[in-house]
């Protein structure tokens, strides 16, 4: 049984803890594909590295050695460096708000609030008239509540990737047979012994 710190989801879960510490430096795919492939092999193998100390003689290290390279490299990283540089074209452009989005451009949706409020004032006294007002009030934290949900479905897909390799992981270890039960290897060895012993006792 593979432990918990050493399956697909929990290695990719701190890969990206690592990978998005390192994301905002880069915004060409090119050159992030090459820091974030070299990020993420250097954390596959110190997590292997980790797994064989840590559990020497393990049945599954092979196969799990073989699961976390594969589909770290090959399934994770590509899916993630798409997002990642959607995301920093995103940030780089303020979430499609611009200029708004910087202290000018608040500044600026702050008079047009105002502007917008001066001719309201006559009709404050009808009940109507108040959440128009809260919709002008709220304009110059729009930026905020874009960049805000944004990032939150950024986030959530992140998520969906770990639970993906969650799947992958579970799906490896589906029809592997129990911990204790024998393998062909060690039948063979329990027989080799079994013949020793024999002829042992004949002799």
């Amino acid at each position: 049984m593979v432990p918990s710190d050493y399956r697909l989801d929990e290695v990719v879960a701190r890969l990206i803890e690592r990978l998005e510490g390192a994301r905002p430096s880069y915004v060409d795919a090119a050159s992030a594909e090459v820091a974030f492939r070299r990020i993420a092999t250097e954390h596959v193998e110190s997590a292997i590295a980790e797994y064989r100390v840590m559990m020497p003689g393990e049945p599954d290290l092979g196969r799990q050695e073989a699961l976390l390279r594969e589909e770290v490299l090959s399934t994770f990283l590509p899916r993630y460096l798409r997002g990642a540089i959607a995301m920093n074209t995103r940030e780089a452009e303020h979430f499609g708000a611009g200029r708004l989005a910087e202290p000018a451009g608040r500044v600026g949706l702050v008079v047009a609030v105002l502007l917008l409020l001066l001719p309201m004032l006559r009709f404050v006294g009808y009940p109507v008239t108040w959440p128009i007002v809260l919709i002008v009030l709220s304009v110059p934290l729009w930026p905020d509540l874009i960049a805000w949900w944004a990032r939150r479905r950024y986030y959530a897909e992140l998520q969906r990737m770990i639970d993906d390799m969650q799947r992958i992981q579970h799906q490896a270890t589906a029809y592997l047979p129990p911990e204790g039960t024998p393998t062909d290897d060690s039948r063979r060895e329990a027989a080799l012994r079994a013949r020793q012993k024999e002829g042992e006792w004949r002799s």
